[in-house]
């Protein structure tokens, strides 16, 4: 039903670095709007192309992240906006990534931006939720689509802790009441997946659907 745009960096130098490593420098020197700009537009440009052959639905929809230090730029809705318009894209086939982290300054802006965003038909989702902060609070207000669960809360079911089975069940009941959806990041055996699919959660991520590609081929979609 849909992807993610993901950044990898390969340098000659240095091969393979980790987003991990790259992406808290670029937001330090401010370079981190460059990367993300850069991500945004290759993503809406193949879609389309992918849209124009065919070769997905006409639902499908792409993913990429936005970092908080690129939100809080005058010119994110703009930006956004003017790709949709460059390559013909319509707004439905976009999903806009932000983390719990963006409402923690300057939260009326945020959402100012994202009904923005939704306005244009672009979906929003809250990726990593229960990572680190909690929005559980901002959850009726905030102009969002899907609720991305953090693998770590996957990791709980790999332990057999029944316990992080019942948060695990708990959590997506209250996000789905919320007439929210609920994507479960971290899926990586079956186990996994036979319990994600015994509590009702029908959308997921991780290796055992599908390993991350360069180029998106016929059957990992």
């Amino acid at each position: 039903i849909g992807a993610e745009a993901l950044t990898r960096w390969n340098n000659s130098d240095l091969g393979l670095v980790s987003p991990i490593e790259f992406i808290p420098i670029a937001e330090e020197l401010g370079m981190i709007h460059k990367i993300d700009y850069k991500i945004a537009e290759l993503a809406v440009k193949e879609t389309k192309k992918m849209l124009s052959q065919k070769r997905v639905k006409d639902d499908f929809r792409m993913s990429f992240n936005m970092s908080v230090e690129t939100f809080r730029r005058d010119d994110i809705v703009e930006y956004i906006f003017s790709l949709l318009e460059k390559y013909s894209l319509d707004g439905k086939n976009l999903e806009i990534e932000i983390t719990e982290s963006m409402f923690l300054k300057d939260a009326k802006n945020v959402i100012l931006k994202l009904q923005k965003l939704s306005e244009k038909g672009i979906y929003i989702s809250v990726d990593d939720f229960t990572a680190g902060y909690s929005t559980v609070g901002l959850l009726t207000t905030l102009p969002i689509d899907v609720v991305k669960f953090d693998r770590s809360l996957m990791a709980t079911i790999c332990e057999n802790s029944d316990k992080g089975r019942s948060v695990y069940i708990g959590l997506a009941k209250m996000i789905k009441s919320l007439k929210l959806k609920v994507v479960a990041e971290g899926i990586e055996g079956k186990e996994q997946y036979e319990f994600l699919k015994e509590i009702g959660i029908n959308y997921g991520q991780g290796y055992y659907l599908g390993k991350p590609e360069r180029i998106l081929k016929d059957g990992n979609v």
